[in-house]
């Protein structure tokens, strides 16, 4: 649908710009035109000049004097001039070329056809003007200038009309031409021209408004849809004939109406936070008393103040005078009154910036800091790619379109299964499932074509959640989605700009999305509690990261050397991954698998027959399609790795694989090096032949092959190579995997240089923000360090391993050089006083502390491919007849150390938060942790807690819960004891177990021997707020105590067997008789306890891990 809008300032023609900067700060300053041309820039080759929501056109030539000059033009984009049938062109004509003659001036003006506009500096004399109008009068031209000057000489006080503008005799009429009264620091005014006309714009791709704002009243949305819900919600949940498009579509107009009602009336009040309004003079106003307009002042410029204005007005004031009088003093007034609006210009942008640094604080939001920085530079680059609006751009997106969404890609649907699935998955969704996505949205993320954002759907009352939910039951039991869930919105990320590669990004509805990851969570629990998926793939799963695959294949590397051998590795890339995978090849998997009918057909109906809406520049189509899965879904990365499952079972000998997603690497050595390249080509091309059938393919292009050895010229001597799809690949110098760079020898310079070139620009955001005596809050620094430079140094520093000297310098220098700017200090500040004012530790011991931990959490998988691999290792290294060519390894080193404490650390197959049925991850036990805050330190606490609580002291079995911790102990105690006393459980663990971890181990024993106890009502009193609310929260991620899942799901089983528990949080230290004597029972476990029956979580070790930092600092 096209829309129609009138287009006003349309053309600015400005002053020529001695430099890069000044001509910014002219484009800036016109701010609300839709296209500002100049000439005679004079930018250097290298110079770019881009401007936030215009595309620049420049065009450089050799001027005068060899030197470069540009002619520039710069369109807006969101009002696109190009859709108007008007061309509007810049010229610069040079000053010493002879002048035109008449038959010249009819070729040059017969060039243009329909309406056009031309303007710019043509150098011609007062005396060659008349013979112009002469030559065009016979023409369809007509001159816009009106005699006033466009050009002034200062040094000769002589002013000409060298810039002249025309255009067609149909668009002069609509056409308003003037002549700005101040030169902007250049000799040639600016000239403005406006041209009323009403032309038609297409809707473009541009950014898309949210359904609300900051003045929206959330309590009216809340209390206004609440009553609708009360009015119609059940009854259309009753209503049988109607369906469910009907009630979903229903239930998304009563949410756009209560948000209605809740929007400010008056949207054009100014808020608080809102920028101070500036007056601007319009050139075109003849009128004195409409010369001055009211506009906001431009983001672009947040340092512009009244005092600029005034400087701006002064030196304008100056220039009249000498224009009027023309005398050397009114002409130095001038110049000094030029200069000092350049110098204060200058100090007053210096000490803007110095308030906005000192202005941060660590709670500062990044968005604005990154926003605010970027408007103070003379740029204004924006995160709109330079190349968004170039024509290869756009055909190179239409190729992939047609790759993506091919005409055969349509396909029908697959019969769902009658028997053999696990009925578990199609229960209804309970009300702590829909809670715990509710509770943990990202209501910054885009919505989809229903501008229905998690912003909305987060304020949803209590009723419209529960109506929700409903909703999705009945959405999950007739196999049924709403028509607004098969479309998505799809925009176009740069992925290389070289090849011109983009990445597709699907935006669906957030509704959608919330069911998608109420399935998504089942599912996942599903895949894991069956093992479904082979232990080599590390991507997207509980406890399982990139660092695994990276120490899996270090390890190996390691022991080839060792052996001194070489390990040929392959590195595949798949084409397009997500995009290229078959609906009717994935269903019949899950079909096998034994997944539910109700998820199949929530899958299938997802991914078959999406309508995808694509919106680029003049790319505005829509496409059906059943072929590959959407990115950034919360389905796809799992679906994915159940679409290539079957990959590792098509290695062939003793060929090893790791997977991350789509990242895959192919590795073995057995000594014999033409043996082992064999195996692997042999390898790579079953995997090969398993992604055909699939619909997946190799990139001959993107695979690499290296060949780890020691010795890497020796290897070579021998041609090593691999064969795919017919092509061949010869060894690698280096190959870039999951973010590391690998040479063959381990020598990891590339990947020290690549890491020193990453943190330049954080460093240099650093320095900008903080000066020796001014700068921002050192707390933001510190977290803008973390953020930007730590991330970086920190990823896989313990798979480093043999850093030469100078390669751990260059590494310890990056973290010196930030922290010195963090912490404002001289360059000559020794380092062990840097590290210790910033209370970080030196990069040795943060690499041991986070391989200690990666370690102790590798241990938590009792069948993790590195154990053997690093138990092989180990074995090597004590093998007194092998010569050791490898030195020591950080991680080996870590591995011993840990493996004393293995035996504590608890360890299944599985992930350990899916190594229990669904139904008691889903489980909320009844919890109470409002009675607690009642108590006042100050009165009786015993009398208070009898006077609460007396109802569960006399009708359940109570039992006290304590842990306790003495830091100059090996261990730790925790105790249970019942209220009359009978009952006293003292037990004790290791000395660095958490608090929590105490308490959790004291409720569990509590809650087993509730299981030995008859009764039916039973309740656990705590001084724990910490893990009842852990108990109470229904999250499940993979960072949850094996211990709050292991309560759960004991007292969900208590609940089947008729014994209700209840858990109770009671302050410490209150005088509280039955929590003083379960404290003092814990702190005697410490000494005379029974060793405990659990185990601890390999989070519990980090604070061992972290003694050494300690003592450091």
């Amino acid at each position: 649908m096209e829309d129609s809008g009138i287009i006003e300032d349309f053309l600015v023609k400005l002053s020529a710009a001695p430099d890069k900067d000044t001509l910014w700060m002219r484009l800036n300053k016109t701010i609300d035109l839709h296209i500002k041309n100049c000439g005679e820039t004079w930018l250097e080759p290298q110079d770019n000049i881009r401007l936030k929501g215009f595309d620049v056109i420049r065009n450089d030539r050799i001027g005068r004097r060899g030197e470069v000059s540009s002619s520039l033009s710069a369109r807006d984009l969101n009002t696109p001039s190009w859709r108007i049938s008007t061309m509007d062109t810049v010229f610069w004509r040079p000053p010493d070329l002879p002048n035109l003659s008449i038959q010249q001036w009819l070729n040059f003006f017969s060039q243009f056809q329909g309406d056009f506009l031309v303007g710019g500096d043509f150098n011609l004399p007062n005396n060659c003007i008349v013979p112009l109008l002469e030559s065009i009068e016979d023409l369809d031209v007509c001159l816009l200038n009106d005699n006033s000057p466009t050009y002034f000489e200062m040094e000769r006080n002589y002013s000409s009309s060298l810039d002249l503008s025309f255009a067609n005799s149909s668009l002069c009429l609509k056409i308003d031409w003037v002549v700005e009264d101040d030169l902007w620091g250049s000799d040639h005014t600016p000239i403005w021209i406006n041209m009323n006309a009403r032309v038609p714009l297409k809707n473009r791709f541009s950014k898309r408004e949210r359904l609300h704002s900051s003045g929206t009243d959330w309590g009216i949305f809340r209390s206004s849809l609440e009553d609708r819900i009360e009015d119609v919600g059940e009854a259309l949940l009753r209503d049988g004939n109607l369906d469910v498009q009907s009630i979903y579509s229903s239930f998304t107009s009563m949410i756009f109406d209560c948000l209605s009602f809740a929007l400010p009336k008056n949207n054009t009040s100014r808020t608080l936070s809102s920028p101070r309004p500036v007056y601007y003079r319009n050139p075109l106003s003849s009128s004195s008393q409409s010369s001055y307009y009211l506009k906001k002042r431009s983001s672009h410029c947040p340092w512009w103040s009244e005092e600029c204005d005034k400087l701006v007005a002064g030196r304008k004031i100056a220039l009249d005078n000498f224009k009027k009088s023309g005398t050397r003093d009114d002409f130095l007034l001038y110049k000094r009154e030029c200069a000092k609006v350049r110098i204060g210009l200058k100090n007053i942008k210096k000490e803007n910036f110095r308030r906005f640094c000192e202005s941060l604080r660590k709670d500062s939001n990044p968005t604005y800091i990154w926003k605010k920085v970027k408007s103070f530079q003379n740029y204004l680059n924006s995160s709109d790619s330079p190349n968004k609006y170039n024509q290869a751009v756009v055909d190179a997106i239409k190729n992939q379109i047609s790759s993506l969404f091919p005409p055969w890609a349509r396909c029908a649907q697959i019969p769902l299964p009658v028997n053999g699935f696990d009925h578990i998955l199609d229960l209804p969704f309970v009300v702590e499932e829909l809670n715990a996505v509710l509770n943990n949205l990202k209501l910054k993320s885009s919505p989809g074509l229903d501008n229905i954002d998690y912003k909305i759907i987060s304020n949803l009352p209590n009723s419209a959640r529960s109506f929700l939910l409903k909703l999705y039951n009945r959405i999950f039991a007739n196999q049924i989605i709403p028509l607004e869930w098969t479309q998505y919105l799809v925009f176009f990320i740069l992925k290389d700009a070289e090849a011109l590669k983009f990445r597709p990004i699907s935006l669906a509805s957030c509704l959608f999305k919330i069911m998608e990851r109420l399935i998504a969570n089942r599912l996942d629990w599903f895949v894991e509690y069956k093992e479904i998926l082979p232990r080599s793939q590390f991507g997207f799963r509980k406890n399982k990261s990139c660092i695994d695959n990276l120490a899996i294949l270090h390890s190996e590397i390691l022991i080839a050397f060792k052996k001194e051998r070489a390990l040929p590795a392959a590195f595949l890339d798949i084409k397009s991954a997500y995009d290229n995978v078959l609906p009717n090849i994935l269903i019949p998997k899950l079909i096998d698998l034994g997944v539910s009918p109700n998820v199949i057909a929530f899958i299938q109906n997802a991914t078959y027959t999406r309508q995808v809406h694509c919106r680029f520049e003049d790319i505005d189509e829509i496409f059906l399609t059943s072929k590959g899965l959407p990115q950034r879904s919360v389905l796809s990365p799992l679906l994915y790795n159940i679409y290539v499952s079957e990959i590792e079972s098509k290695c062939v000998g003793d060929c090893k694989i790791i997977q991350f997603a789509d990242d895959i690497a192919i590795f073995w050595a057995t000594g014999n090096l033409r043996q082992d390249i064999n195996q692997l080509n042999l390898s790579l091309e079953n995997v090969s032949e398993e992604l055909s059938s699939i619909g997946l393919d190799l990139s001959t292009e993107k695979t690499k092959f290296c060949l780890f050895k020691r010795s890497f010229r020796s290897c070579m001597e021998r041609n090593p190579q691999l064969f795919l799809n017919g092509g061949v690949i010869r060894p690698s110098p280096k190959v870039k995997f999951l973010g590391l760079l690998f040479s063959p020898n381990l020598s990891w310079g590339a990947h020290v240089d690549n890491l020193w070139r990453k943190c330049q620009c954080p460093l240099k955001i650093l320095s900008c923000l903080t000066h020796t005596w001014w700068g921002a809050d050192p707390h933001l620094l510190k977290i803008i360090y973390n953020a930007l430079v730590k991330s970086r140094l920190d990823y896989g520093c313990f798979i480093l391993n043999g850093l030469s000297r100078n390669q751990r310098i260059k590494l310890d220098r990056i973290q010196y050089k930030a922290l010195r700017i963090v912490l404002g200090l001289r360059k000559s500040t020794p380092t062990n006083f840097i590290l210790a004012e910033a209370k970080e530790p030196p990069l040795f011991l943060r690499s041991k502390f986070l391989c200690s931990n990666y370690i102790s959490r590798v241990y938590s998988q009792s069948d993790h491919p590195i154990i053997p691999t690093l138990n092989s290792l180990q074995n090597l290294l004590e093998n007194p007849t092998q010569v050791d060519c490898v030195g020591s390894s950080l991680i080996l080193d870590s591995y011993i150390e840990v493996s004393y404490l293995s035996l504590f650390i608890e360890s299944k197959s599985r992930p350990l938060c899916y190594n229990f049925p669904y139904s008691s991850l889903i489980f909320s036990p009844e919890t109470n942790l409002e009675d607690g805050i009642k108590f006042d330190r100050s009165v009786n606490g015993q009398r208070l807690f009898c006077d609460i609580f007396e109802e569960e002291r006399a009708s359940s079995y109570c039992l006290y819960t304590d842990g306790s911790r003495n830091d100059e102990s090996d261990h730790s105690g925790f105790s249970v004891v019942s209220e009359d006393g009978s009952l006293v459980r003292k037990f004790r663990s290791l000395g660095f177990v958490s608090i929590f971890t105490l308490e959790a181990m004291a409720i569990l024993c509590a809650v087993k021997e509730i299981e030995r106890v008859e009764g039916e009502r039973f309740t656990i009193f705590s001084d724990s707020k910490s893990v009842i609310v852990a108990l109470a929260n229904p999250k499940l991620s993979g960072r949850t105590s094996f211990l709050i899942l292991e309560i759960k799901h004991c007292t969900a089983d208590l609940l089947k067997a008729g014994k209700r528990v209840k858990f109770i949080w009671i302050p410490s230290h209150c005088g509280i008789v039955g929590n003083e004597r379960a404290d003092v029972a814990a702190k005697e476990a410490i000494c005379s306890g029974t060793d405990s029956p659990f185990n601890v979580s390999s989070r519990d070790l980090r604070i061992k891990w972290k003694k050494p930092l300690f003592c450091f600092l």
